[in-house]
């Protein structure tokens, strides 16, 4: 599976791509939309046939379950940020201990919300999808991110046009005010 990112500032931005994404022939299947919560959301679904996830939902709704395997006191998370495994202190992110038994393991995202962080990964983004969309959404943005079945071999030939269907969703991206496109994994 292949994906391109593309980060919005506004729902009518949104709206317009994902029209513009279904006359190309994207599915609903290949198209997923992340905001920040349901007062974006709600626009986007109304006047489209696509779910907007809602991050600060999904994230609480996360944390609330109890399952702390990606992020908890005294566990090391998958994202190398601090691991706190005595009280509360001084942090040190440089790769050495710190006051008050916080050690860092470099992360270079330390202070990003490690539910949020977790429910993005939930929903199937890598490690560097799951920060860039974070960041985006957090900020006010809204991500549209198409996944194909593509192969990456299909989408890298020398010296000729990229004819994928992902070049497409790029160009929509593009003629729609994208404050940010990036290739998924």
């Amino acid at each position: 599976m292949a994906k391109k990112i593309g980060l919005f500032d506004s729902e009518q931005q949104v709206v317009d791509v994902i029209n513009q994404l279904e006359q190309g022939g994207f599915t609903g299947g290949e198209i997923k939309v992340l905001t920040k919560d349901m007062s974006h959301s709600r626009r986007i679904e109304s006047e489209t046939d696509i779910h907007a996830d809602e991050m600060h939902e999904l994230a609480n709704t996360y944390s609330s379950d109890g399952d702390d395997s990606y992020v908890g006191v005294g566990t090391t998370n998958m994202y190398g940020a601090a691991n706190v495994v005595g009280g509360y202190g001084l942090a040190s992110f440089g790769g050495s201990p710190a006051v008050g038994g916080i050690y860092s393991f470099g992360s270079s995202f330390p202070f990003l919300n490690f539910n949020e962080l977790s429910a993005y990964r939930a929903l199937g983004l890598e490690k560097d999808e799951a920060e860039l969309c974070h960041s985006g959404v957090e900020n006010g943005a809204v991500a549209v991110i198409v996944e194909t079945d593509e192969s990456k071999s299909l989408m890298d030939k020398d010296d000729g046009a990229d004819l994928s269907r992902l070049s497409v969703a790029e160009g929509i991206f593009r003629t729609y005010g994208a404050t940010r496109i990036a290739d998924g994994k």
